[in-house]
């Protein structure tokens, strides 16, 4: 079965242009990173799109249950875990206005591609993919240098 996750997000991106996305919270999540009730409502709007999709692009959620179902089934509460927090954290970041946001359609466009060629290897290098992109998430984040996906 092919996925086609990472083409869907870069397609969903180039189609929302350089606006943004936002986030919803979970019990464990790191309140360093802000919240949904944070954005603004127009903000809070683009994190929705972000999460769900629109007609013909697959939003976050749908993409996380592709990279879950191409992982064997030992890794995918690992991943789980780690996608959904992920997930919230570059859609807050990526909701946010075009001056102020840290993670930029460009840099989705980017992860996009890593997870495609991650995806083109199997499912041993998804899950370190995976990391290496919530990694430099977590940097971009905190202000710190970017990792070695950049």
């Amino acid at each position: 079965m092919k996925h086609f996750f990472a083409m869907t997000l870069m397609v969903f991106l180039v189609f929302c242009g350089n606006v943004g996305s936002g986030q919803m919270r979970s019990q464990d999540q790191d309140n360093s990173y802000g919240s949904l009730q944070d954005l603004s409502a127009e903000e809070r709007e683009w994190y929705h799109k972000f999460q769900k999709g629109l007609l013909l692009f697959d939003g976050w959620e749908e993409i996380s249950k592709e990279i879950l179902a191409s992982l064997p089934q030992h890794k995918q509460d690992t991943a789980e875990k780690l996608l959904q927090t992920m997930g919230q954290r570059i859609g807050i970041e990526w909701a946010k206005d075009n001056d102020t946001r840290r993670i930029d359609t460009e840099k989705l466009r980017f992860w996009g591609e890593l997870l495609k060629e991650a995806q083109a290897t199997g499912a041993s290098q998804m899950l370190g993919t995976v990391r290496a992109i919530s990694a430099e998430v977590n940097a971009l984040l905190h202000g710190e240098a970017a990792h070695p996906t950049s």
